[in-house]
């Protein structure tokens, strides 16, 4: 039997399951994450220069730089086709650490902002990534908590889902170095 069925008809039922769209790596991807890379590691050189950390957040500045730019760019990834529906992929874990980050980095813009404290040297103070990456590793861990507890948990994937689930694990992980390091 032919991908589209028999004599050329679309498959049904009657075919067997049907697998959802997977995605293969490409030279775009690539691109992709080369570009997330640099926005890490130049989140990580403007960190450096606005307050040198002790040597244990070094580990957490330098992680959440690097996350923070891999999200987005796992997000950019996630985008095109071919993907699994966007019910399929609201419900993924990899998903839903993934669009952690960007909330939490307009929720610190936006407190910023509606404080009247809008001058370019203040918006260089946002929160530094010390405590950005604390709060989106109690994010990832509570949707991902909520996903369980809800039993919306798609469990198939992709490399791009199982990308944003290793993602959510470091952030996790970042969030335990945190709690150890200061309440252990």
């Amino acid at each position: 039997m032919t991908p589209e069925g028999e004599a050329g008809r679309p498959p049904d039922a009657r075919d067997g399951p049907v697998t959802p769209p997977t995605r293969r790596f490409t030279l775009g991807d690539g691109m992709i994450v080369v570009v997330g890379a640099a926005v890490g590691f130049a989140l990580i050189r403007h960190e450096q220069m606005r307050t040198p950390s002790p040597r244990m957040w070094m580990v957490v500045l330098h992680g959440s730089g690097l996350l923070i730019g891999s999200n987005l760019a796992h997000l950019a990834i996630r985008v095109p086709r071919p993907r699994p529906p966007w019910r399929v992929v609201a419900s993924q874990p990899g998903m839903s650490a993934s669009l952690i980050v960007p909330v939490m980095l307009i929720i610190d813009t936006a407190v910023i902002l509606a404080s009247g404290l809008s001058t370019p040297r203040v918006l260089g103070q946002l929160l530094p990534l010390n405590d950005l990456a604390v709060l989106i590793g109690a994010g990832v861990l509570g949707s991902w908590i909520a996903q369980v507890a809800s039993g919306s948990v798609e469990r198939r994937g992709d490399w791009v889902e199982w990308a944003g689930r290793l993602l959510g694990l470091l952030w996790i992980g970042l969030f335990g170095i945190f709690l150890w390091a200061n309440y252990a």
